[in-house]
């Protein structure tokens, strides 16, 4: 399988009694003979997707790895003052091996689910889970869940992106001013910078009100970027032509590998080059907003670049970003028309 070969998520996990959880990956795996003491609850290994669990029966003091003939190794320290010389004993390991889904791990143990590893915004991660399991507990497609879910974060974040965009607006409307201000000062950079400060503060203009909001918003798209890319869920999921959202959703397979393409046409990161490009188009429309030749150029080519970082991703990630651009155009728009009326 894939994800077996995606290094980036293979990690192992040591949980202890106390409810920590010590996570070792990279280099830290290939590391042999080495010793994890105190009161061992269990172990996970894991992939993307997948999961090894061993709980042991009886009470472990430790784990330890060791590399025999080339292979890894992994195993329980038992301290037993009982075991007399020549008697055998046996100790029970329960196994769970299995997809990581949470409420399966609910169900048998519920310090199971701490294998779930979302990054450093876990927390949110699992939330924005919960409500995507919701969703299809009645939509039954994970596809629908994700549009709904998006709705719900962008409807979520209206006030953050209302105000990001009315202090673009504020600021394209300060634009002639700052032009003047800047023609009459273009030898005295300290005289410019205080006129320019001075405007802001007349005119009540928070320069960075437009780059805030969208700052705020950076946690709850890494939370649902982790979210969308590491959950099961989504495997094998179908929707529309898309016959797994956790792979590129390839809507015309081609007959053979080309540079940047691979083997298929992805269509989504095309529409979302797309909807990105109407979305700027909504923006210079209601802002009025007239840009240099270098902005004009960083503008064009956003899209394209957006579109060749999201062309090889999961297919459900792409699908979020291209309906939450849809959905933030339609608020701009409406936004922006109201404000005229």
């Amino acid at each position: 399988m894939k994800e077996l070969y995606e290094t980036k998520y293979i990690e192992f996990d040591i949980h202890y009694k106390d409810g920590t959880v010590k996570r070792l990956t990279g280099n830290k795996l290939s590391s042999y003979n080495r010793l994890y003491k105190n009161d061992i609850d269990w172990i996970a290994f894991k992939n993307k997707y997948y999961t090894i669990i061993a709980k042991p029966d009886f009470d472990s003091k430790g784990v330890f790895t060791k590399d025999i003939a080339g292979e890894p190794v992994l195993g329980f320290i038992v301290e037993d003052d009982k075991i007399i010389p020549g008697e055998t004993r046996a100790y029970k390991i329960n196994f769970y091996i299995g997809p990581m889904e949470i409420k399966e791990l609910e169900r048998l143990d519920f310090s199971f689910t701490k294998v779930l590893n979302f990054g450093f915004l876990t927390s949110i991660s699992l939330i924005l889970l919960g409500i995507l399991q919701f969703f299809y507990s009645f939509l039954h497609n994970y596809g629908v869940s994700i549009l709904f879910l998006t709705i719900c974060i962008n409807l979520f974040l209206y006030p953050l992106t209302f105000k990001s965009l009315r202090s673009m607006q504020k600021l394209q409307e300060l634009q002639p001013h700052m032009e003047k201000i800047r023609q009459e000062n273009k030898d005295n950079p300290t005289k410019l910078n205080k006129e320019i400060m001075e405007l802001y503060k007349r005119y009540k203009v928070n320069p960075m009100g437009g780059c805030l909001p969208m700052i705020l918003q950076m946690p709850v798209f890494i939370a649902l970027y982790n979210t969308l890319s590491r959950s099961v869920d989504l495997k094998n999921a179908p929707f529309l032509w898309i016959k797994d959202l956790s792979m590129p959703d390839a809507f015309f397979p081609l007959g053979s590998n080309i540079p940047f393409l691979g083997n298929a046409i992805n269509l989504l990161p095309i529409l979302m080059i797309g909807a990105m490009i109407l979305q700027q188009k909504i923006s210079q429309s209601t802002t009025g907003s007239s840009q240099s030749e270098q902005q004009k150029l960083i503008t064009n080519i956003m899209p394209v670049m957006f579109g060749f970082i999201f062309y090889s991703l999961p297919s459900g990630l792409v699908l979020y970003w291209l309906t939450s651009t849809l959905v933030t155009s339609s608020m701009q728009f409406f936004m922006f028309k109201k404000a005229v009326a």
